[in-house]
Parts: C-alpha cells; structure tokens; sequence
C-alpha cells in the first residue's frame, strides 16, 4: 500500500504543476426537478417535488494537462445532490458520484479513486452496453430495474487498454468497497475484467464480475456475467443484452437468475 500512496502522491503534484502552467478545468452540470401528483384510494392526493426524473442531479470538475509524449493526466470530481434541498445525494460524502485521478497514453488509461464498476453503468470505467434505456424515472424504466448491476467503490483501481482494431480490455479493481482500513483478509473486494469491440455500425461488450463480501457475515461470493450488444441501422438501432447472477443479493433475498432480452 506504501508504493501505491506514493504513486498517487506523484500523480496529484504533476496536477498542480500541469494546472499551475496552463489550467483546463470544466465545470459542468444537470438540473432535474419536477412535481408529481398521486392518490391512493381512502387517502388524500399529494402533491410532492422530484429530484432527478430523467437524469440525477449532479455537478462537477474535469480535466486534463498535457505532459508530453503522449502522456496526459486526468481527474474528474462530480458531486450528486437532491434539487429540492439541496443536501448531498449520500449523506457525509461529498463528491460521492466519481473522484478519479489518473494518467493517459499511447499504453492506455490507469485511474485512481472513487468509480462505478464495469458494470454500473455510470461514470468513466463503466462499459455496460445492450440497453436502449437509462433513466432514474422508474414509470419509464431502467437498467437497475431489469438487471443486477454494481455500484460506485472505493479505493478502486482501473486500467483500459489502448483499442487493436476496435477492441479493448478493461479491468477494475477495488482493495474495500467501502472501506480498506482492515488487514486484506477482512476488507470486501471487487473485481472486474472486460472487453469490448466497437467498429463501424457494431458494439459488443463482455463483463465478468465478482464481489467476494469479505466484509460481510454468511453471504455467499457474487459473480456477475453480462453481456450486450448493439448494432445500428440508421433508421432505427437494435440493442441485446444478457446477464447471468450468482448469488446476487437483493433486499432480503438471494437469488441465482438470468436476464435476457
């Protein structure tokens, strides 16, 4: 852990000085808000204001200095937050949506930090495809809702390959999903391996994940298996996806199932 906290130590100078020489930082955000009207029978309507409908409320900073050789370091800080109030999205996290730092090259892309799994489909590492739908607003659907995904982590480590004819592999890894202040042995650890293929029309993605619960009483190992792809006809596109979940546990439930469609 000593070599790794230096390497993130010399990453975050090279920042400071990049920025200090010529600053490219991007400040960006969404506003999502609206009103619902509902009523239950025997009960009285309410009337309620709803925080992300299409897309979460967030804003955040990005990004990227040159260091020459074809070399670039990155980061991106992006912070979730409810419209209405304004409080944080995960209470006492800030920045709880993605804190990356990280390094670019002809070698391909190594980060650091706080990011959703292969599989999340959400922020830098994410490579989940097969899905013609993302949205939170559950009247209309989304991928949570129809597949077993994974989350956001902690102390994550993730590297993507540079593309050979359109395909790449990308692998993540985190030391404590939560937190990595126990000896290795009692941390919960995530693991994740895939490719991808994206050339012309066509785009194939293949995730394996496991979830070892390492930190958790009596819960079985979770292994992850997904599969999507999409090809577009310009007139219209075809999406297809596929999941296998082992021992994938939902509220009060624990289940083996697969998904396709």
């Amino acid at each position: 852990m000593k070599k790794l906290h230096l390497l993130v130590l010399s990453i975050g100078m090279a920042t400071g000085f990049a920025a200090m020489a010529e600053p490219a930082v991007t400040m960006y955000g969404i506003l999502d808000g609206g009103l619902t009207v509902s009523k239950l029978q025997h009960q009285s309507a309410k009337v309620q204001m709803t925080n992300g409908n299409w897309l979460s409320n967030r804003w955040g900073l990005m990004g990227q200095e040159e260091l020459g050789g074809g070399n670039s370091v990155f980061f991106k800080l992006e912070q979730g937050f409810n419209l209405s109030n304004g409080s944080e999205a995960t209470a006492g996290k800030a920045f709880n949506r993605e804190t990356a730092l990280g390094l670019s090259g002809d070698w391909g892309k190594l980060g650091f930090g706080r990011f959703g799994g292969l599989s999340s489909d959400c922020g830098t590492f994410s490579i989940l495809g097969g899905a013609a739908y993302s949205t939170s607003f559950s009247t209309i659907g989304n991928m949570y809702g129809a597949f077993y995904l994974t989350e956001r982590y902690n102390n994550s480590i993730a590297y993507v390959t540079p593309a050979f004819g359109g395909l790449q592999g990308h692998l993540m890894y985190s030391n404590g999903t939560d937190a990595d202040e126990e000896k290795w042995s009692h941390n919960s650890h995530y693991y994740g391996a895939g490719l991808t293929y994206n050339k012309d029309k066509l785009s194939i993605d293949v995730i394996y994940e496991l979830l070892d619960h390492k930190g958790a009483a009596d819960q079985n190992k979770t292994r992850l298996l997904n599969l999507g792809a999409s090809y577009d006809f310009a007139a219209f596109k075809l999406f297809g996806a596929y999941e296998f979940a082992q021992h994938a546990a939902l509220p009060g439930i624990e289940v083996d199932r697969e998904n396709a469609w």
